[in-house]
């Protein structure tokens, strides 16, 4: 074959061939064997791009795995955070505030939204649950009351409380279920009332069962007292009836002591509601010397009563402590005196009668001391002892407070700032604990500055002679002594404090 047809064979089988032919290139040697490194190679080649065309899907799903789990991660942590500050907010809703019905009503149905949210989106554990639900039934409940008492027409609030505590009357956590038992009480008891019946035996079953279900729960008896002082003020009437059944199928001894506690509150609160006591009290300024005249009069009158309980007590000595505040020291010993009376003859329940002993016996103290002179013996906070010679030349202010009173506490952070302009005058502000100790936190009240000086309740293994001289009342309690420790003001109005002190400076300097 010549040359040129040799070139001819070789074009035609080069064009004959496929760019994307796929075979396998072997390459000759000189010789015309195998080239050994480049099927190798080639083989190693294969291998590779065969184990990563079946490795990689595998490759991609673990990391589609992981990276779904770090997803859901992050969706659960960012749930848990929304949920947290969820109840957060359903925390702040719960003690804000109202300015008006209208704001009432506005938060009553926020927390319900804002609970019934929660419980879909699915707490995170039971006690979220616990909350997020008791919180709805019991913003459910005050909407229904203040529909019910204000006459709102707010519409189905009737059916939807009745939705609302349905689901949960056979809870298994104690607190939902006595939320919704309450609930379902209050519902059922102003729906009767709504009706205009007078047949309250069912009603009366369904207080009792509450009763037995829950025997010394604070909480329950607290809602049952307070449910029935909405009846009182509604209708008092129907709910002398509605008590007297209840009574007679729940006697006196029956009960637990919670709920005994409970049934003599309502009693007194009837009695109170019969003889028009509150609005004679707001009265009180008004009718002047003939107001005084019936207030006495009308505590008189309570305290003769059979069966007092501590309610009855409570309010006869407000009214003493009142008298005694203002200036009228004999309408103040009268109703003291009664109160003592009314111990000795047996009309007070045994179990407030120390208290209304102590009471009446501290106010009758108090009524006398307008005038003597006191020796200052005590200790303060810091260890530091007070001089009889030095706090008599001085204005002395004595303010008493307890831990446990939070209004006395409030009103010492007030008097920290009101009292400032005393600071470089010759007035001593002494807080006089009466507790048994002074508590570990009492130095937060004397603040950097500050004008009040915090007394220890013991001095040398005794009361320091403030709390022996002056048994107080309602905290806080205010007393003012003069230079020469003669007592000016046994109880005094707590607002008064700075301008009374100003005075007697006033009076000593002329």
């Amino acid at each position: 074959m010549s040359s040129k047809s040799k070139s001819k064979s070789r074009s035609k089988s080069k064009r004959t061939e496929k760019p994307d032919d796929l075979r396998p290139v072997i390459v000759a040697d000189t010789d015309g064997s195998t080239n050994m490194v480049a099927m190798v190679l080639g083989m190693i080649t294969t291998i590779v791009l065969g184990f990563s065309l079946f490795s990689e899907p595998v490759q991609n799903e673990k990391y589609d795995s992981e990276q779904l789990q770090r997803k859901e991660a992050r969706d659960e942590a960012a749930r848990a955070d929304t949920l947290e500050e969820m109840m957060i907010k359903l925390s702040n809703l719960k003690s804000q505030r109202a300015s008006s019905i209208l704001d009432s009503v506005n938060i009553c149905q926020e927390r319900i939204d804002l609970a019934q949210q929660v419980i879909d989106r699915g707490p995170s554990d039971e006690a979220m649950r616990e909350t997020a639900i008791s919180e709805g039934l019991l913003a459910r409940v005050k909407l229904y009351g203040l529909d019910f008492t204000r006459k709102l027409d707010l519409g189905d609030s009737s059916a939807e409380l009745q939705a609302a505590y349905t689901p949960y009357l056979e809870d298994t956590n104690p607190k939902i279920y006595s939320h919704a038992s309450v609930a379902r009480l209050t519902h059922r008891s102003f729906e009767k009332l709504k009706s205009g019946s007078d047949d309250v035996d069912d009603l009366v079953e369904l207080f009792s069962d509450t009763i037995n279900r829950f025997p010394d729960d604070e909480y329950i008896a607290s809602m049952i007292e307070a449910h029935m002082l909405v009846l009182i003020e509604k209708d008092p009437r129907y709910t002398a009836m509605l008590f007297a059944k209840l009574r007679e199928k729940n006697p006196p001894g029956s009960l637990k002591p919670a709920m005994e506690r409970k049934m003599h509150n309502i009693a007194d609160r009837q009695l109170l509601q019969t003889e028009s006591f509150s609005q004679k009290f707001s009265d009180r300024w008004a009718n002047g010397k003939a107001g005084r005249r019936e207030l006495t009069k009308t505590a008189s009158k309570l305290l003769n009563k059979p069966e007092i309980g501590l309610l009855v007590v409570q309010q006869a000595t407000m009214l003493a402590e009142w008298f005694e505040r203002n200036s009228f020291p004999d309408e103040s010993k009268m109703v003291f005196q009664e109160i003592a009376a009314s111990v000795k003859n047996g009309n007070v329940l045994e179990d407030y009668r120390k208290y209304a002993n102590g009471v009446a016996a501290a106010g009758l103290n108090r009524i006398g001391l307008e005038g003597q002179t006191i020796d200052f013996h005590g200790i303060d906070s810091a260890g530091k002892e007070l001089i009889d010679t030095d706090m008599k030349r001085r204005v002395v202010v004595v303010v008493y407070w307890s831990a446990t009173s939070a209004k006395s506490l409030r009103y010492l952070d007030d008097l920290n700032e009101s009292a400032n302009s005393l600071k470089n005058k010759s007035v001593s502000i002494l807080a006089v604990c009466v507790d048994s100790e002074l508590p570990r936190d009492a130095n937060v009240l004397s603040q950097k500055n500050a004008v009040i000086q915090i007394i220890e309740p013991e001095f040398e293994s005794g009361k320091n002679s403030l709390l022996t001289k002056c048994q107080p009342g309602s905290l806080p309690h205010v007393m003012m002594v003069d230079f020469g420790g003669e007592i000016h003001d046994v109880n005094m109005d707590p607002t008064q404090v700075k301008n009374k002190a100003l005075s007697l400076l006033m009076n000593r300097n002329r």
